[in-house]
């Protein structure tokens, strides 16, 4: 596994590294930081992953692709690295597909439509991509996918979590089936379905259009995350009917098509002061994993952080917290809730 320094001393003294991380000061870079850069790329011959970590919306997208002159690079990642405002291009349209890097991935970096867009164009093929927690505004999903297909048969992974995409329409799914190599993808349940009225929740019915647009030839792993509902916390209640209905949908789908999908994982952990004693979220899953093991599509989902014994005593009066085999770090959460 690549592993990952930071380079906190003379990088000339280490040219066999295949990793690095340059992490920005709490203000804007200073000179400092872009000869440390660029020491890295003239000593570092063998970098393969690089890491550029800033104070969001303080460094800037286009200087970090001014600064990244490695031929030999295979990764690289933009962590809190900000570009908001207007201004030139973060990629010239005459370094389009001429970076090395196969992989590119973004997460926590408020970015304009355009950066984003440039940065794919970036590399020769990209083989990965990974979009998180990134405020885009106006963006979206079919969107996205125009950006990704000039790539469109050499990406194998697509992950889509959360990017905020203010004033876009979340209704029109992610045409995975559009890549005729595509074997895993990663979609967020925060950037599907649409709003009714005053509701911050999205509403997310199954069509069978939905599997035409996400079963693609050669996708065998589909991971749904729930992991990203920063604005409000993740609750109980967020795995409930309407996604219980829908992902019931694209498994029935995905058996009767023969498709190449294998494996569907959630990525669900609610918070434990969202607790309810309406219902437990983990009957829905377990039930959907009866259904269709036996037709060879595996559900796998996160481990609930209370057996559902333990959560129906939780509202009887009969919990003890000190008797749960469980994690304590949930403890706290419980006490919030009870006072």
């Amino acid at each position: 596994m690549t592993r990952v320094h930071t380079l906190e001393f003379a990088v000339e003294l280490f040219p066999a590294w295949d990793g690095a991380t340059v992490a920005g000061p709490d203000d804007r870079p200073t000179q400092l930081t872009w000869d440390l850069i660029r020491s890295a790329g003239q000593h570092m011959r063998e970098l393969a992953v690089f890491q550029i970590k800033g104070s969001l919306a303080r460094m800037n997208l286009r200087d970090i692709v001014k600064q990244v002159p490695f031929t030999s690079l295979k990764k690289l990642q933009v962590v809190r690295a900000g570009e908001i405002e207007s201004g030139p291009a973060c990629v010239e349209p005459k370094d389009y597909q001429t970076a090395s890097f196969k992989a590119l991935d973004i997460s926590e970096t408020r970015a304009s439509p355009d950066a984003i867009a440039q940065l794919i164009q970036w590399p020769k093929e990209l083989v990965c991509f990974s979009l998180h927690r990134s405020p885009i505004d106006g963006a979206d999903l079919p969107m996205l996918h125009s950006w990704l297909s000039g790539h469109r048969d050499t990406l194998r992974t697509i992950e889509i979590g959360s990017f905020f995409a203010e004033g876009a329409s979340a209704e029109t799914l992610f045409n995975a089936a559009d890549f005729p190599n595509l074997e895993t993808l990663l979609l967020s349940r925060w950037v599907m379905g649409s709003v009714n009225g005053h509701q911050t929740r999205k509403f997310l019915r199954w069509s069978p259009d939905h599997a035409d647009l996400l079963l693609g030839p050669k996708l065998h792993t589909f991971t749904w995350s729930f992991e990203e509902e920063i604005l409000y916390g993740l609750k109980w209640s967020g795995f409930n009917d309407q996604e219980e209905s829908w992902l019931r949908g694209l498994m029935k789908e995905a058996v009767a098509r023969k498709s190449a999908l294998r494996k569907i994982r959630v990525e669900f952990s609610p918070r434990m002061a969202s607790a309810e004693p309406m219902e437990y979220p983990w009957d829905r899953m377990d039930c959907l994993r009866e259904q269709f093991e036996p037709y060879g599509l595996t559900l796998e989902y996160n481990d609930p952080p209370l057996t559902k014994s333990e959560w129906q005593a939780m509202f009887d009066g009969s919990f003890d917290a000190f008797d749960t085999p469980s994690d304590d770090s949930w403890i706290d959460e419980w006490n919030i809730m009870i006072h």
